[in-house]
């Protein structure tokens, strides 16, 4: 599962055969946003703020009558959401070339897009 920071998730819900388990979990990883351990579902899921990505490995073991089945583990990772650097206001006379220079765009690695409201 991917997500990008402060998305909202609908997570999985957790499921047996036979059906009525109990489901005990932990997480690798706490800086996206889910503690180390818990029971139950995990329901909705906010990811918090991150400075990189952050990947945290779920695992999850159900019970049921006293027996403890096999762990299934998924991956959830938050990824940082790029940011870009302010430009200054260029005026600019009638016919002249310029150059805006270049876009400071955190994290390194990320696409930008522009566009232009006067053509």
């Amino acid at each position: 599962i991917e997500a990008c920071e402060g998305e909202f998730i609908n997570m999985p819900s957790f499921s047996s055969t036979p059906s009525g388990s109990s489901f005990a979990w932990t997480n690798t990883n706490t800086l996206i946003g889910i503690g180390a351990s818990g029971s139950g579902n995990i329901v909705y899921y906010s990811s918090p703020d991150v400075t990189a990505d952050e990947t945290g490995t779920i695992s999850v073991t159900p019970t049921l009558n006293g027996c403890v089945g096999s762990a299934v583990n998924f991956n959830l990772t938050v990824r940082v959401k790029p940011t870009i650097a302010q430009k200054t206001d260029i005026s600019v006379c009638s016919g002249s070339t310029i150059s805006v220079g270049n876009f400071n765009v955190l994290p390194s690695g990320s696409t930008i897009s522009w566009t232009n409201n006067k053509t």
